[in-house]
């Protein structure tokens, strides 16, 4: 998720709702990377996140390249979504892109706009592994 220009600073609020709480924070940054386990290899490696085991079913969310401001702290910077806990993401651009699995499915956002994400029951197939 980030705005539609690279060039333009990704403006939105990001909550975690689960287990009995609710975390939120607004973030100014280069944009947010959420995943599964087998995306946690790459981009969400290379932004800061951390390598999950294939069998983890927690999401796993990795703010790139985030703007603190002075004598201020983000908690929410990176961070997992357990099993029954939802992310939202509230968008606070006029023109924002949400990716799914690489640069062709594109969907187009607003100001208001808002996303949510939970796992989902249906598991994840992984090409070219082997089943244990």
């Amino acid at each position: 998720f980030c705005h539609a220009s690279p060039a333009a600073t990704s403006r939105y609020e990001l909550t975690l709702i689960g287990r009995g709480r609710k975390e939120a924070e607004e973030h100014r940054s280069s944009g947010i990377w959420v995943g599964p386990a087998a995306g946690s290899t790459a981009a969400q490696k290379s932004a800061g996140g951390r390598v999950l085991s294939l069998r983890s079913k927690a999401l796993q969310y990795v703010v790139r390249e985030p703007y603190v401001q002075d004598g201020h702290h983000l908690y929410m910077q990176r961070g997992l979504v357990p099993d029954h806990a939802e992310l939202f993401i509230l968008s606070k651009m006029r023109s924002a892109r949400l990716f799914l699995d690489g640069p062709d499915r594109a969907f187009h956002l607003k100001l208001g706009d808002r996303i949510r994400l939970s796992r989902s029951e249906e598991p994840l197939t992984v090409l070219g592994m082997r089943k244990r």
